[in-house]
């Protein structure tokens, strides 16, 4: 029952605002540590999307810039009796604008979100003890058909390189050099061209499209060798082709190779390579 007062009227009880009996410094903290707490939500739900979203957007951009390289491909490939233009053409045409753009953004956000030593397919900037060819390679083309491969093959094993899709090591030789001709590739991230060599047995045929030729190699092994091994890309005395990516998939102890030898040339079919 509410107090009455001197005329025997109920007395009103006053109404407290939660924050009534604070003082102003309290009330600025608190609202302080609430806005803290807004943004640190929005952090958290940011990131949440990023970690769930960037498998995606790396396939989706690898997916673009093959695209563009196998456009540059075939417009290579349509060339005077299959001769090459400028090796530089098919990088160019691919890199700029929009892939451009999300280069400098992968840059940014692949330290954080992807671990690059769980697919230590690359070599990097360069293999110890190793020089480098200083002929470029033009716009090539592997195809593996039991290892579900088909992809346009760039020249260089950096990071950037290799999101793009495989990549020739600049330390090998190249298809009409003879020699080791070596490419790595990703397994587990953009596009994972070479998510399923582990598929592959002696015998089992690996074809690279260069220069208006179909270089034909047979496998002889597949391997799974050091993570800091690099003895499979070393100069070789015939033409074979090596092939590296990590294993298992997603992990960083080891690599898995593959080397084939070359076992000749076929001439491309008319209309080239669907």
């Amino acid at each position: 029952m509410a107090p009455l007062n001197g005329s025997g009227k109920a007395l009103k009880t006053p109404v407290l605002e939660p924050d009534a009996g604070m003082g102003r410094m309290e009330r600025r903290r608190l609202s302080v540590w609430q806005r803290r707490l807004s943004w640190l939500s929005w952090i958290l739900i940011v990131t949440g999307l990023l970690l769930i979203l960037t498998p995606a957007l790396q396939t989706g951009y690898s997916m673009l810039v093959q695209a563009r390289l196998r456009a540059a491909l075939e417009q290579e490939m349509a060339g005077a009796d299959g001769e090459a233009g400028d090796p530089q053409a098919a990088g160019s045409a691919a890199v700029g604008g929009l892939v451009g753009l999300a280069d400098r953004v992968f840059d940014t956000i692949d330290p954080i979100f992807s671990r690059a030593e769980d697919d230590p397919a690359l070599a990097g900037e360069g293999v110890p003890g190793l020089p480098t060819r200083e002929i470029l390679a033009g716009p090539a083309r592997i195809i593996i058909e039991k290892a579900d491969v088909d992809a346009v093959v760039v020249d260089g094993t950096t990071v950037r390189h290799l999101r793009r899709g495989p990549g020739f090591y600049r330390e090998g030789s190249l298809p009409n050099l003879g020699g080791n001709v070596a490419i790595a590739g990703h397994r587990t991230t953009y596009g994972a061209w070479f998510r399923h060599l582990d598929r592959l047995e002696p015998g089992d045929l690996i074809q690279l499209v260069y220069k208006g030729q179909m270089y034909n190699y047979e496998v002889q092994w597949v391997r799974v060798i050091a993570h800091n091994d690099w003895s499979v890309i070393d100069p070789t005395g015939e033409h074979v082709l090596t092939l590296t990516t990590c294993h298992p998939p997603g992990s960083s102890a080891y690599r898995l190779a593959v080397r084939a030898r070359f076992v000749g040339t076929s001439e491309l079919p008319r209309g080239g390579i669907q």
